[in-house]
């Protein structure tokens, strides 16, 4: 019988493989695969293979997360040049540039998932089934060994992260070496609670710090990301009270608003000198659509981080809950 652990990489397995299966009939299977929405599926192979390189052979699992992490990449970066050349052709000045930049790119790009596709044996199936077979082959540990396992790296993730910030490592004051690795850190550990198939819970308190009910809006306790695969039978869950778990959901989802503005003033002004325009009104209608100036990013996110992890010890009451689960 599979173990826990198994069973975790058979669901987004299934996914990726259907995917696969039915983009050998996309004309652009590159563009085909992306619209799939097979991101999200990788994304959590990525997690596991992450999760699982510090507990069983590193050297398998770092690979496959490797091979993962290649195509999740060529998918994001489609996902973003879509993104700005959906925005910005929209504005008649930006139009032209906005094709030969960012159009361009993602279509560069889709030709390229294209390659991967066809070339490294993803669209035969050869991949998933090398991929298969080393899970068949990997030395399981058993169900309680897995279980302290899993909740170790999931709390060392939070403490490296925390240890980074507090010593400089990860310096906001820059957009993608600091608030997106940030997010993208925090981002894993809520990715690792989804894809444990049951292993954590969420456990809703009556009673909640004020401090702390910001963090709980409706739009974060309904997320879908924060609806958590109920326990596989005879799986002993380990529980998170859902208001701190919700915090960090909230912080996730807050950074990545502040990176959004961050990415998509960079498009603005690359547009911009692209166009050679200089006209003040321009700059000005792209800035009332932004939530906040781009300037005062880092500000707000180092203001929103040290709350997080200073005022309102978010990652220390996670890991808490956690290990209070494996005593």
């Amino acid at each position: 019988m599979a173990t826990f652990a198994q069973q975790r990489f058979a669901a987004p397995i299934s996914a990726l493989s259907d995917i696969l299966s039915k983009g050998r009939y996309h004309k652009d299977k590159g563009e085909g695969f992306y619209k799939a929405h097979s991101r999200d599926v990788i994304f959590r192979l990525e997690a596991l293979c992450r999760l699982y390189r510090e507990v069983l052979d590193k050297k398998f699992f770092d690979k496959w997360y490797k091979e993962f992490k290649v195509l999740e990449d060529a998918l994001g970066s489609m996902d973003h040049h879509e993104a700005m050349w959906n925005e910005f052709s929209a504005h008649q000045e930006l139009k032209r540039s906005a094709q030969l930049i960012f159009k361009k790119r993602y279509t560069e790009e889709s030709i390229y998932v294209s390659e991967l596709l066809r070339d490294e044996g993803w669209l035969s199936g050869a991949k998933l089934k090398q991929f298969n077979d080393g899970l068949n082959q990997t030395d399981w540990k058993d169900d309680e060994q897995d279980r302290i396992a899993y909740a170790t790296v999931f709390n060392e993730e939070l403490d490296k992260l925390t240890d980074k910030y507090a010593n400089g490592e990860i310096d906001v004051s820059k957009l993608e070496e600091g608030v997106h690795e940030f997010r993208r850190r925090l981002r894993w550990v809520s990715i690792y609670a989804q894809v444990a198939n049951g292993l954590i819970q969420l456990r809703k308190v009556n009673v909640v710090n004020e401090d702390l009910m910001n963090y709980s809006t409706d739009s974060i306790a309904n997320s879908p990301f924060n609806q958590l695969p109920k326990p596989i039978k005879g799986q002993e869950p380990i529980i998170v009270q859902s208001h701190y778990f919700y915090a960090l959901s909230w912080m996730v989802q807050y950074l990545a608003d502040l990176k959004d503005i961050g990415l998509r003033n960079e498009a603005f002004l690359e547009l911009k000198r692209h166009s050679k325009i200089k006209d003040a009104k321009v700059s000005k209608r792209f800035l009332d659509t932004c939530a906040i100036h781009p300037d005062d990013i880092s500000a707000l996110a180092e203001i929103g981080i040290d709350d997080f992890i200073y005022r309102d010890f978010i990652p220390e009451r996670i890991c808490r809950d956690v290990m209070r689960g494996v005593q």
